[in-house]
Order: structure tokens, then C-alpha cells, then sequence
């Protein structure tokens, strides 16, 4: 398995590790038990830890992917921080994703830093704009 999935009591948040080469189906899966596991903790907070994956997915499918993790059970409701490499050369994949799903009205954010990602994720605040941006001149990198 590429994945695991488990639930942090103390800060009330589904936690899924990935750490291998994934592809749409591994992240499907890994999404539908952190969704199931967050039913039945009755919280909505995710946190994905994904420094040491990596992407193995076209841009269409990426592209898709809200699509995807929605028809799974993923809502507008929940609130999902993806931690990842501060020198992940997949950088642009992961800021597409981003945005991506952003666009699409689901508050997902990227950071490099776990604390920060645990902040957000309780503060309850919506993202009014992808945090990282979209620039094509530039790479900001995540908070």
C-alpha cells in the first residue's frame, strides 16, 4: 500500500500519508478511506501528507480530479491541506492541482509545513484565493 490513513483525536483531523508514485487511482482510493474515516469522526478537516509522493498522472487527469474526489464524497464542506517537498519537483503539478480545485470551489490549500497546515485547518476560514497563486512568471511557493 502507498498510502495510509488515520485520525489525529487530539487535533480532530483525518491525516493520510502517501508516500510512493501514485497515479489517479491510488489517490482515489486513499481519498475514499480518509472520507470514510472522516464520516465517521463527524469532522471534515483533512490533512494529506505528500512530501514524499509523487504524481504519476497526466494534466487531464489532474485536471479532473475535483470531479473525481467529488463523486467519491468530497464537498465544498470539507477543508483540505496538502503538505508537500519545499523543493518538490513537482511543484507546478501540485500548484495546478491546487488551483484546479480551487476554481472549482473546494477549499483546498497547499503548505510545506505540517504546523501551519494543522492552523489552517482548524481556523475554519475559507481561502478567498489559491495561496500560492498561479502565476506563470513565478513559483510561489506555499505558506
Amino acid at each position: 500500500m502507498t498510502w495510509q490513513v488515520d485520525y489525529l483525536a487530539e487535533q480532530q483531523v483525518v491525516a493520510a500519508t502517501v508516500s510512493a508514485t501514485v497515479g489517479i487511482g491510488e489517490i482515489s482510493e486513499a481519498v475514499a478511506r480518509g472520507l470514510v474515516v472522516a464520516g465517521e469522526r463527524a469532522t471534515g478537516a483533512i490533512l494529506i501528507d505528500a512530501r514524499q509522493m509523487k504524481l504519476a498522472a497526466q494534466t487531464t487527469e489532474l485536471y479532473r480530479l475535483p470531479e473525481i474526489v467529488g463523486g467519491l464524497g468530497l464537498t465544498r464542506s470539507h477543508r483540505v491541506a496538502v503538505v508537500i517537498a519545499d523543493n518538490s519537483e513537482q511543484m507546478d503539478s501540485f500548484l495546478f492541482v491546487e488551483t484546479v480545485f480551487f476554481n472549482r470551489g473546494f477549499p483546498v490549500r497547499l503548505f510545506t509545513e505540517v504546523t501551519a497546515a494543522l492552523k489552517w485547518l482548524k481556523s475554519g476560514k475559507r481561502p478567498l484565493r489559491p495561496a500560492s497563486g498561479s502565476s506563470p512568471n513565478q513559483r510561489p511557493r506555499p505558506s
